[in-house]
């Protein structure tokens, strides 16, 4: 079985994690040249990786112990989760992942960043839906007797 608080709380710090760079470059006032966003951009990717990684892996695992009623989202959430993986492999294969670096195509910054968009919504996401089907499961669990003498 998983441990849902390390699932549940690792993916969040994870995430404030992925926007410390922003944070740091916005407090600190250096985030002024189009090369401070690019580095911000590609560390908020990186980290975005680990934990696109991390929620597959916990879709996949969690449509396997679920019940019929939960199991959907989490079949839903793992193969939208592949889609983006693929997405993110067809960019880099493409090379968006320079296009940072290229100020002829801007059309390819505005890409990456509707990408990088989409994923901190879906993440944010997946990490409030499966806080409540963790806390659903906890108060069945407690109402049902399981784990008294």
């Amino acid at each position: 079985m998983i441990n849902r608080k390390i699932d549940l709380y690792g993916q969040a710090v994870t995430m404030l994690i992925s926007l410390w760079p922003y944070l740091f470059f916005i407090w600190d006032g250096h985030l002024s040249g189009r090369q401070d966003w690019v580095i911000a951009s590609l560390y908020h990717g990186l980290v975005l990786l680990v934990l696109g990684c991390w929620q597959l892996i916990s879709s996949i695992v969690n449509a396997l112990l679920m019940k019929e009623k939960n199991k959907n989202f989490f079949i839903q959430n793992a193969l939208l989760g592949m889609v983006l993986g693929l997405a993110f492999l067809v960019f880099l294969w493409d090379g968006l992942d320079r296009a940072g670096l290229r100020p002829a195509q801007q059309w390819g910054d505005w890409l990456v960043v509707a990408y990088f968009l989409l994923i901190d919504v879906l993440s944010v996401r997946y990490w409030i839906h499966l806080r409540k089907t963790y806390k659903t499961l906890s108060n069945v669990k407690e109402n049902s007797g399981i784990g008294r003498f």
